[in-house]
């Protein structure tokens, strides 16, 4: 927050916010951290918006999350085994297992491809959206 005081367009610190925030569960006050992060940066970097999707992911808001990942699909962050893990749990949410099973894939041969740490959380989720899909 003092870094806020001095200069509200520090994207780091309301992204630093939105991360504090999500983690004590306050979602609506992260939600708007997010944003304020995405303004600020506007379409330079992708990264906020997955940080606003994430966070209405975790409060069961498929929709507005689809909408700004679909938007992360045009921008230099497509292709991103995050970008792709979001999508993934976002599709299961609506209920497009099949689509999350494709997404989850994705992300698993793009962290792959980057030598990702991220691999064996990515093979988790694709697990838990196939259990997910069972009748």
């Amino acid at each position: 927050l003092k870094a806020l005081g001095r200069s509200e367009t520090l994207v780091e610190a309301w992204v630093a916010l939105g991360h504090s925030y999500s983690q004590t569960g306050d979602h609506d006050l992260a939600v708007n951290a997010y944003m304020a992060a995405a303004q600020h940066y506007g379409r330079a970097s992708p990264w906020p918006r997955l940080h606003l999707a994430s966070e209405y992911l975790r409060t069961r808001q498929p929709g507005p999350a689809f909408a700004l990942l679909t938007q992360l699909a045009d921008s230099s962050a497509a292709g991103h085994p995050l970008v792709l893990n979001e999508l993934a749990v976002c599709l299961a949410q609506l209920g497009n297992y099949r689509g999350a099973l494709e997404a989850a894939d994705g992300a698993i041969a793009a962290a792959g491809s980057r030598a990702s740490r991220a691999a064996p959380t990515l093979i988790l989720n694709r697990v838990r959206i196939l259990l997910a899909s069972l009748p």
